[in-house]
């Protein structure tokens, strides 16, 4: 698996410029510049500004998208996108955070231009194709989230509710999308980055069993850039592809998980739960438990480490599935973490009936993480 580096020889990464913008540049600075109170009609309620989320999804009361000027973040309560201020940016210009950084400091931060010249000038060819495939699949990302809730991607929502037992309604606060096939993603995103035709030819969307998926994961590192696409199997046991059954997950190509799994969503947490499951750590965030992140079939590396400390964690829940290997990887996170001022508490494995993980994992976590 090759992995990109985005730090200069100068040490100047994206994530240096995104957290110093979050400091210095204000909510309402941004809505102002994107004249955001004229384009959504907001309304100002308290310290919140309120309309119809920018994605374009119904709105009953047409106060569903909330901006919260004291905390410098916003959030849509029907479809739980929510972000800081390069995040605003990206959602309402639909591009990609590198996109959205620099149009931040071009915009409200010039005087930060020669950092993120910088960071430009030290990065390598390889580097910037990879911020032009971010950017290009944040693009997917937004359309396939639109699909699944049409009628194309109603075999996904029926997998979803009737197998995996997650309520409809709070499915859209969720990042799952409908991946579409290969050339109807390919036509969207040249009506969308024509600029971009080149990279979109170059875009290896299809994984090692190619085109059978329709239900995926993005992705993101800790500053929410979409690295890759996890896909998942919308039948219960799996396809059989090239005579190999039980096939039920794939990804696309060069999928870089240098973070864990929904560590961009931490803000102001210091503690997280871990889970193996991506869908899980996809659907308990809509369900109010905010800090649950997922290992997958990963292995706990430094890298992941270092996330947690830049993201000031301070103690981790392990609640691992009952498979056997469980109370493997438990002990290979406990002795990884011996050293570090990150505290470990460890839900046996053997404690959680296969039957209960799905729904009941998320009040034994809520239980656990209250004595905490």
């Amino acid at each position: 698996m090759k992995t990109y580096n985005l730090k200069t020889t100068n040490s100047v990464n994206l994530g240096i410029i995104i957290e110093e913008l979050k400091t210095r540049v204000t909510i309402n600075e941004v809505v102002d510049k994107l004249n955001l109170s004229l384009l959504l009609n907001l309304q100002k309620t308290g310290n919140e500004l309120q309309a119809d989320c920018p994605t374009g999804h119904p709105s009953d009361n047409h106060k569903c998208f909330s901006i919260d000027t004291d905390e410098n973040l916003y959030h849509c309560f029907s479809c739980g996108e929510s972000g800081n201020v390069v995040q605003l940016v990206a959602l309402v210009n639909n591009t990609g955070i590198y996109q959205a950084t620099r149009w931040v400091v071009d915009n409200l931060a010039p005087d930060l231009s020669d950092k993120f010249q910088e960071l430009e000038d030290g990065l390598s060819e390889e580097q910037k194709e990879f911020h032009k495939r971010s950017d290009l699949y944040e693009l997917i990302y937004q359309e396939g989230k639109r699909l699944l809730y049409e009628p194309i991607g109603q075999t996904i929502i029926n997998y979803l509710v009737n197998h995996r037992g997650y309520d409809k309604a709070l499915l859209p606060k969720t990042e799952f999308i409908f991946w579409d096939q290969d050339q109807n993603i390919r036509q969207f995103l040249k009506t969308k980055a024509p600029h971009l035709s080149e990279q979109i030819d170059k875009l290896n969307l299809q994984g090692a069993f190619g085109d059978h998926f329709r239900l995926a994961i993005p992705y993101r590192n800790r500053n929410g850039m979409i690295t890759g696409f996890m896909k998942r199997a919308h039948q219960p046991k799996g396809f059989t592809i090239n005579g190999k059954p039980d096939i039920r997950w794939d990804s696309t190509p060069g999928l870089e998980k240098s973070d864990i799994f929904g560590l961009h969503r931490i803000r102001k947490e210091d503690t997280l739960i871990i889970v193996e499951g991506y869908p899980d750590a996809t659907y308990f965030p809509a369900l109010g438990i905010t800090n649950i992140v997922a290992l997958g079939q990963a292995r706990f590396s430094d890298k992941y480490l270092d996330g947690l400390k830049a993201k000031n964690i301070k103690r981790i829940i392990l609640a691992l599935d009952n498979d056997g290997v469980g109370d493997k990887n438990s002990e290979e996170i406990c002795k990884l973490l011996a050293d570090s001022d990150i505290e470990v508490f460890v839900i046996d494995p053997a404690s959680l009936s296969p039957t209960r993980i799905q729904m009941n994992m998320s009040k034994r976590m809520l239980s656990h993480h209250s004595k905490v």
